[in-house]
């Protein structure tokens, strides 16, 4: 028989081996494993390109840092004519399904496994942010459907805003994850802040 192999998160020790906590100054984190990722490269023709997606997705592609969803798919602008496609569900063959959609007007290649992406919501998650990223987080600047790609402790990162929560996700290349949550745990118990498992019990 096939054996089973379940994708393993970049942070899932990290998650698994939190201790408990209690007290109401606590952020949620959770990382996103059932999603997939596709960097989207124009080839020139924006224009056109926008019309391709909105015609597949229905989603009216953003010209800057912004994050655009329809409840299933999303378009995050993360550089000039550049655009990082998040889809809830992965499969094996959702960035190459992607490329050919967009055969001729962008180049599309796929980042599942590349990157991890870690969920954070919570009252607490602008000023923990705005510790290792130099944006400003207030909700008047930095609203649902934000987004930023810049350093936290020397790690490149993707950051954009869900909802109210306020939810942000964090992109990172895999490889850096111990130490953005080396830089998390560390900011969090400078700041008073713990940890809970999202969805869970409570956990640091």
């Amino acid at each position: 028989m096939a054996e089973i192999i379940i994708p393993r998160g970049a942070f899932e020790l990290h998650l698994r081996d939190l201790p408990p906590v209690s007290g109401a100054n606590t952020l949620k984190v959770d990382e996103r494993l059932e999603s997939a990722m596709a960097t989207v490269m124009s080839r020139g023709d924006n224009a056109a390109l926008a019309a391709r997606i909105h015609d597949a997705f229905g989603i009216v592609l953003p010209s800057g840092p912004q994050r655009v969803s329809n409840g299933v798919e999303a378009f995050i602008g993360v550089g000039p004519g550049v655009w990082l496609a998040v889809f809830e569900k992965a499969g094996p063959q959702r960035a190459s399904k992607l490329a050919a959609s967009l055969a001729g007007l962008a180049s599309v290649a796929d980042q599942t496994s590349a990157y991890a992406v870690l969920r954070i919501t919570g009252e607490a998650a602008r000023e923990v942010l705005s510790r290792g990223a130099f944006i400003d987080f207030d909700p008047s600047v930095f609203g649902p459907g934000s987004a930023a790609v810049t350093t936290i402790s020397h790690i490149g990162v993707s950051i954009w805003r869900i909802d109210d929560a306020p939810t942000f996700e964090v992109a990172l290349f895999r490889s850096y994850a111990d130490s953005f949550w080396h830089w998390l745990t560390t900011t969090c118990t400078a700041l008073g802040v713990g940890l809970v498992r999202h969805g869970g019990s409570a956990r640091i």
